[in-house]
């Protein structure tokens, strides 16, 4: 039997798809099949391929007749064709490195693992390379399903590394488990398929043995021609309806499985986090001026089932609270953890409030150094453990806040978590 089957989705990537494949080729252990799915790209993906027959490790073509999505490409089709032991998922435009499929499944059979997580370093298209803290794995621990479903649920907002798919080891016959799924063949997904993904595997197989493993396998590419880029109104709505479709299959299979009531606080929040990235107005199409009512009256259907008003009665409490716990707290200056459309709103009333915002606080190193209103963006590394701090993410408070504490700072949180717990 294969040990290992890297599954490598292409859709018109083929530019890239070189360096993934050069990356697994480094790795030492021999025993791994490369599985291409070609998803009815229009480039020269089969020449590709072709070019690697004679290499090492064997690698396997599968083209689809017709554009399914990364997601159908990935999760079914390329797991439909591995005969590896294990399972991995890596995009054509990303690479690994430090021999981590040997690392990793030498640990996962050592410690009779079903599944090991590792770590992620980011790369964009000048070279620099950086790692957030809060999205890194700082031990390697040993974990229950439901536990990761928190964590899928919970740090999707501002955590990701618990939701992708890349940099997961994972037993074969458990991704076979999921297969139930794609019976209804005619969706297509290309946008958050990875937390799909994780929340079919980690919901749907019981008593699985899972690590985290702080060696650093995974180089994420953050290049402007990737899908995540995209911003024409045709890629945004083709984005907006794939969030649309991942929410609504993640409540079915929650419900389904009597999973929903459990999580039912932290989906409303990753719902939240949803509403926050799609509506601010320097992300969304800026040709047409109803898409941000359009969002809010079709997340509320599948959601909610509440008037679209309540999102925005949440807001304006919300910034009441704070302003009058700022006020009691007798607090003249204040900085705001966030930079989105609340945060602003919040800093406009805190102003009218004659109360003082410092500085807007982000973990994005990208966004640092950039102004807001004339108020700089510092990174979470540079803040005065001092200062007080505002949360404006609705949705990743608890997030934000276990982030301060990991870098020491221990401050004065003004949060809106009451609100959020009494009024959802």
């Amino acid at each position: 039997m294969t040990n290992i089957s890297v599954i490598i989705p292409v859709y018109r990537t083929e530019r890239f798809l070189k360096m993934a494949l050069d990356s697994i080729n480094a790795m030492s252990e021999d025993n791994i099949e490369i599985v291409v799915v070609d998803d009815a790209s229009n480039g020269n993906c089969s020449d590709i391929v072709n070019e690697y027959k004679n290499t090492k490790k064997s690698i396997k073509y599968i083209q689809h007749t017709q554009n399914r999505g990364s997601f159908f490409s990935r999760c079914y089709t390329g797991v439909l064709n591995a005969t590896g032991e294990y399972v991995t998922f890596l995009d054509p435009d990303d690479w690994v490195v430090n021999d981590i499929y040997t690392k990793a499944y030498n640990k996962a059979k050592i410690e009779n693992l079903d599944i090991v997580m590792f770590n992620v370093l980011q790369q964009d298209e000048n070279g620099y390379q950086w790692i957030e803290e809060e999205n890194f794995f700082l031990k390697d621990q040993l974990l229950n399903n439901d536990e990761v479903i928190y964590q899928i649920l919970n740090g999707r907002t501002n955590a990701w590394i618990w939701s992708i798919t890349c940099n997961q080891l994972v037993k074969r016959d458990l991704a076979t488990n999921i297969f139930h799924y794609f019976e209804d063949e005619k969706f297509h997904l290309n946008m958050y398929d990875d937390l799909l993904w994780n929340i079919m595997l980690f919901s749907s197989n019981k008593a699985m043995k899972i690590s985290t493993y702080t060696e650093l396998g995974l180089v994420y590419y953050k290049h402007s021609q990737s899908i995540t880029k995209n911003n024409n109104f045709i890629s945004y709505y083709k984005k907006y309806n794939d969030v649309i479709f991942v929410l609504k299959r993640i409540k079915h299979i929650l419900t389904k499985l009597d999973m929903y009531a459990r999580y039912k606080s932290l989906y409303t929040k990753l719902v939240l986090h949803f509403m926050e990235l799609f509506t601010p107005l320097n992300k969304r199409p800026s040709n047409n001026k109803f898409f941000l009512k359009w969002c809010y009256i079709v997340l509320k259907h599948i959601v909610f089932n509440i008037p679209y008003m309540k999102y925005n009665y949440l807001r304006d409490v919300a910034v009441h609270d704070i302003v009058e716990s700022v006020k009691s707290n007798n607090i003249q200056a204040i900085s705001i953890f966030g930079t989105n459309d609340f945060a602003i709103m919040l800093n406009k009333t805190l102003n009218d409030n004659r109360i003082n915002v410092d500085y807007y606080i982000t973990s994005d190193i990208v966004k640092a150094g950039d102004k807001i209103d004339n108020i700089k963006i510092i990174h979470i590394g540079n803040v005065n453990s001092k200062m007080p701090i505002c949360i404006a993410s609705i949705s990743s408070y608890n997030a934000i806040i276990a982030l301060l504490k990991h870098h020491g700072i221990d401050t004065q949180f003004i949060t809106i978590s009451n609100t959020l717990n009494n009024k959802v």
